[in-house]
């Protein structure tokens, strides 16, 4: 019997987790673990996410993700990128918010466009996109592919504030490349941040819990330190650019 597949323009999203060894039967269980903390991540972002966008008075079809060893193919058909991807990249950066807390250290990529999927096959453009580039960046961080950068690029001069809230531009060393580049990213900080405001926790105090979480949940091997090295470098470029809307806003205030 032939399985129904659908064509849609979508989000597409590859996460995995670094340093998983699957074929390792030793390292198997905690990997079943940690699939299991981000499958009830997803799938909880996935139901919050939705109340959002319909509080927005819109509705999306029911997005999809698929499991295999230590990554998820999460895809989410989107009839309005310029709308709706910020949404998908903040779930996103919950994801991995999620993951950080929970000693599970994440990287993927962002894409956007043609699939074609049934309910076990995901194909097409956008899928090639993110399987190329979800390795490349030399950090965990969830990037946002070149292609798709450019829909951020000209999606932000229409509204910069929800852009900048899902998405951080930032200098990533990228394997095979010499040099820094340039790209965007989840601001999974963002999301860090939010829970702070909604604890009562004060704005200085989010990066010392973040080096404590570091500290605390991670063991770091040499052979990845240069991946989590940039994780405090990007909370920072993130934090920066914070203090300077800040500024600005008590600029604005006084004119």
């Amino acid at each position: 019997m032939e399985t129904e597949t659908t064509s849609k323009n979508c989000a597409v999203a590859l996460l995995d987790i670094l340093g998983s060894r699957t074929h390792d039967t030793e390292v198997t269980p905690r990997v079943k673990k940690r699939m299991d903390i981000l499958r009830q991540s997803i799938e909880r972002v996935i139901e919050e996410t939705k109340k959002l966008i319909k509080q927005s008075g819109s509705e999306l079809p029911d997005p999809q993700y698929m499991a295999f060893g230590d990554s998820v193919l999460f895809l989410w058909a989107l009839d309005d990128e310029h709308r709706f991807l910020p949404f998908i990249a903040y779930a996103l950066g919950d994801v991995f918010v999620d993951a950080l807390e929970n000693g599970i250290p994440l990287r993927g990529a962002l894409s956007f466009g043609h699939v074609r999927y049934d309910n076990q096959v995901a194909l097409g453009p956008a899928v090639s996109d993110a399987g190329a580039w979800y390795e490349k960046a030399n950090a965990l961080a969830i990037i946002v592919t070149p292609r798709t950068g450019l829909l951020v690029d000209m999606y932000r001069p229409q509204d910069p504030d929800l852009i900048d809230r899902a998405f951080t531009k930032f200098g990533f060393q990228l394997k095979g490349i010499n040099g820094k580049r340039d790209m965007w990213a989840v601001s999974w900080p963002s999301v860090l941040r939010e829970r702070a405001q909604q604890k009562g926790i004060a704005e200085t105090e989010i990066r010392p819990r973040l080096l404590a979480t570091l500290y605390e949940r991670f063991v770091i091997p040499i052979e990845a330190e240069s991946k989590y090295a940039e994780i405090l470098p990007f909370f920072d470029e993130c934090a920066s650019r914070w203090a300077n809307q800040a500024d600005a806003e008590q600029q604005d205030g006084r004119s």
